[in-house]
């Protein structure tokens, strides 16, 4: 049974999707903030105008890469976009907690022109087009930014943002959004709201009461398999990556004598242990080659980062300090604490084990896949070195037939 807050929960995990745009954080949360001024504007309900950000914050979640992230904020309108739609509807849908965004994040990049002639109820293609005239404002605000040589104030140059939405006012957009937007972002305080240190107090004003929910079996599988997904979908050479940890460090609790619980805990941690790379350019991911020092330095802040995001998530966890962990080393040569085998939790050092062992077995951009024999001579020198507890890799051993299937 895991404690979760659930509007907490989406503010994380739309600051580990933040974490795509690399060099352009917080797109989510800003399309967050601006629609939800405009459904106040509208005088919608407190309900309501809470969904729409959480709407905002997740609208992405189909989005991976930071090279697609990158096309969908250079372009309008960028003929891949619906891509991502399709991945986030399947994502979300798949996630009984979060299903009900499934459908707008479906159609958040259809055109109003469109979107009017589709057999959905009304609501949802005003949100869905209210997000997506959100996020064509902070593009457009990107590129003015961009443009502008004297670097001034988005205050001072927004009148080109206007123009530009004014122009697909009742072929991108609803054209009684875009009154409204002209309207309500006249007032500096709307841009104001969207800078990084404006928005959490906004969003914190809407957190409601008892937000505070307690889930347990299929609901936390379904919650960490949406993020699990979410990052494996990162790399073509991560697929399936965090699912397979997960696989296999429950197999080796339980052929270590834990039951129960923990069993399932760990499954999740496996789920969750590289939200952090998320924040890893894909050049980086998908290098043929040694990382040099440099980019060594960004993969070695990766279980910190997924720390961060699952803090949030799910507080005073064990899944988090396992996910912390996950990177330590035996003899304390790991990352990002420097702990030991007196300080690691053997918990998070069966994720250790089954996250290298893995990653061995899958194919990477600098290799193809490697063989059972060769995985297993590699984690052993590693061991005799210092890194892995002993026992662990005796009983990776005993069974590695049963591992090397599971990590295939």
């Amino acid at each position: 049974m895991l404690k979760l807050n659930k509007h907490k929960a989406i503010c994380a995990l739309a600051s580990a999707l933040d974490y795509v745009g690399v060099d352009d954080l917080f797109h989510g949360h800003r399309v967050g903030a601006m629609a939800l001024q405009m459904a106040k504007h509208m005088g919608w309900s407190d309900r309501d105008c809470l969904f729409v950000t959480h709407l905002g914050l997740l609208h992405d979640c189909g989005v991976s890469s930071s090279l697609e992230h990158g096309s969908l904020t250079k372009e309008m309108e960028w003929t891949g976009a619906q891509e991502h739609c399709i991945r986030g509807y399947e994502y979300l849908n798949n996630c009984s907690l979060l299903k009900e965004f499934a459908l707008p994040v479906r159609h958040h990049h259809d055109r109003w022109e469109c979107l009017t002639n589709l057999d959905l109820p009304d609501k949802i293609k005003r949100l869905a087009n209210l997000i997506f005239l959100s996020d064509r404002i902070d593009v457009l605000a990107a590129h003015e930014r961009a443009q502008d040589p004297m670097h001034s104030p988005l205050i001072l140059i927004k009148s080109g943002i206007f123009d530009q939405v004014k122009k697909s006012s009742g072929d991108l957009f609803d054209p009684e959004l875009v009154d409204v937007f002209l309207e309500v972002a006249q007032a500096d305080a709307f841009w104001f709201n969207c800078g990084p240190e404006a928005i959490e107090s906004l969003l914190d004003g809407l957190q409601p009461e008892n937000d505070q929910l307690h889930i347990s079996g299929q609901n936390v599988h379904d919650f960490s398999l949406l993020i699990g997904r979410i990052i494996d979908a990162k790399s073509p050479f991560t697929h399936e990556h965090s699912v397979k940890v997960a696989k296999l460090s429950r197999y080796m609790a339980e052929l270590c004598g834990f039951s129960g619980n923990v069993l399932d805990d760990i499954e999740v941690a496996g789920l969750l242990h590289d939200a952090g790379k998320l924040r890893v350019p894909d050049e980086i991911l998908e290098k043929a080659g040694p990382l040099d020092v440099q980019e060594r330095a960004v993969i070695r802040r990766h279980s910190f980062d997924s720390a961060l995001v699952l803090h949030n998530v799910i507080p005073d966890s064990r899944i988090t300090r396992w996910v912390a962990m996950h990177h330590e080393r035996w003899d304390g040569s790991g990352y990002p604490y420097s702990l030991d085998k007196t300080q690691i939790e053997r918990e998070a050092h069966i994720l250790a084990v089954c996250d290298v062992f893995q990653a061995l077995v899958q194919k990477r951009p600098y290799r193809e896949s490697l063989s059972a024999d060769v995985v297993l001579d590699i984690i052993s020198k590693q061991t005799e070195e210092g890194a892995f507890d002993p026992e662990l890799i005796t009983l990776l051993e005993t069974h590695l037939t049963e591992f090397y299937v599971m990590a295939s």
